[in-house]
Parts: C-alpha cells; structure tokens; sequence
C-alpha cells in the first residue's frame, strides 16, 4: 500500500481488510526503513507507520487443549509400566 503521512499500523490494517481468522494480533511487528522493529503489544496497539516500512502478521500457532483424561491415562500407564519394572528387579534379586 502506497505511505500515507499520519497513517498508523491499524490504519494500514484495515485498508488492507483487517485480521484474519489465523493471524496473531500480538505477534505482528513493523518493520522500519532503519532495521529497527516495533512489535505489536498491549501497550502498542498502533505503532508508527514510516515511509519504506514493512509491516509483519504472522499466523498463530496451533494449540491442543489440555486433556485431563489423556493425561491421567498416560500417567497411569507410566507408572504401570515402572513399577512392573520395580517387581522385576526385585523378584530376579531375590533368586
């Protein structure tokens, strides 16, 4: 998009049509002329939009939910199989 004086990050965003359903709101950053980078925070919503900036969305990253029957299932069997383990090493000591 061409610069236009005055214009912030959300300007910019919605010229362009706004988020969409998997971009990362606070992961996004502006990229200056300069090098420099501003990210986007809860203390920055809108940073600065310099003449030659790039500005960066990125996506989120997929997440699972955590799961307190996987977990216990797993944790079960982990400590099945160690204490098998345990009564093994103790049975073939005893012979």
């Amino acid at each position: 998009y061409q610069y236009i004086k005055g214009y912030k990050y959300l300007d910019y965003l919605k010229m362009a049509g706004g988020y969409t359903r998997t971009s990362s709101k606070l992961g996004s950053y502006v990229i200056y002329p300069d090098g420099t980078a501003s990210r986007v925070s809860y203390l920055n919503r809108s940073p600065e939009v310099f003449d030659g900036s790039t500005i960066v969305i990125i996506e989120k990253k997929e997440y699972t939910p955590f799961n307190i029957t996987e977990y216990v299932s797993n944790f079960t069997t982990i400590y099945s199989n160690l204490s098998q383990a345990y009564l093994m090493i103790i049975l073939a000591g005893r012979q």
